[in-house]
């Protein structure tokens, strides 16, 4: 079991390495104190998650713990990863970096740690990984759905005046905008049909049967999101 004694793992080569200069050392989980400020909470599925990423790598990142004599062994950063691996993997040792801190600044790092990750490259994100990949290590859906974008998205969100096959400027009213959208195949009209409801109706200024309507931006969104996932 991992951090048994009498067991060299090989993450504790590899923190030693990467924590050059650090003192690093493997500590009973027993003796850590978690901080009863800690704002962190932990659901059962960020638990799931927590528990795949230390079964397959490990302590990548060591637990920070308080070496200040009024606050020993106190957990500032890590407390997730230590319950975890204590009530679900067994661990008895964790591997542990120290700082010497009173309590307001231990607080202030603690919040620190928590907040300030820097921000996602949403494009990147997409470019290089997967979305349901992306589900299973810990994103919740609702936000990938925020800014992923399938190919059609891509494409339309690219088009402006300058570079469509039919630049318009709107002239149904001074109250809305209004993109026009060309079908040049059968193949697209009957996908457009489909998407967006599209019958044939009769003119309300004579008795001519055509094919058209005007809908909303909500109205299109409905209809492309219909059993499709961005």
């Amino acid at each position: 079991m991992p951090g048994k004694k009498g067991n060299k793992k090989p993450e504790a080569l590899k923190l030693q390495n990467k924590y050059a200069g650090m003192k690093v050392e493997y500590l009973d989980v027993d003796s850590l104190i978690p901080a009863d400020y800690n704002p962190r909470r932990i659901t059962d599925e960020d638990r799931m998650h927590i528990k795949a990423s230390l079964q397959k790598f490990g302590f990548a990142e060591p637990v920070i713990v308080n070496l200040n004599p009024e606050r020993l062994n106190v957990i500032v950063g890590g407390h997730q990863r230590v319950v975890v691996a204590k009530e679900d993997l067994g661990y008895t040792k964790v591997p542990c970096v120290f700082v010497n801190l009173p309590l307001d600044e231990e607080k202030e790092l603690n919040v620190r740690l928590n907040k300030n990750t820097g921000r996602w490259d949403t494009d990147m994100l997409q470019q290089s990984f997967n979305f349901d990949w992306l589900k299973d290590i810990g994103f919740q859906e609702s936000e990938l759905l925020n800014f992923w974008k399938d190919d059609f998205q891509k494409k339309f969100n690219s088009i402006n005046n300058s570079n469509c096959d039919y630049p318009i400027v709107p002239k149904f009213s001074e109250n809305y905008d209004a993109v026009v959208i060309i079908s040049t195949n059968d193949t697209d009209t009957s996908f457009l049909k489909t998407a967006l409801g599209i019958t044939k109706q009769q003119s309300y200024k004579c008795s001519r049967m055509g094919e058209g309507m005007v809908i909303t931006v909500e109205q299109l969104r409905k209809a492309l999101n219909n059993g499709n996932r961005y």
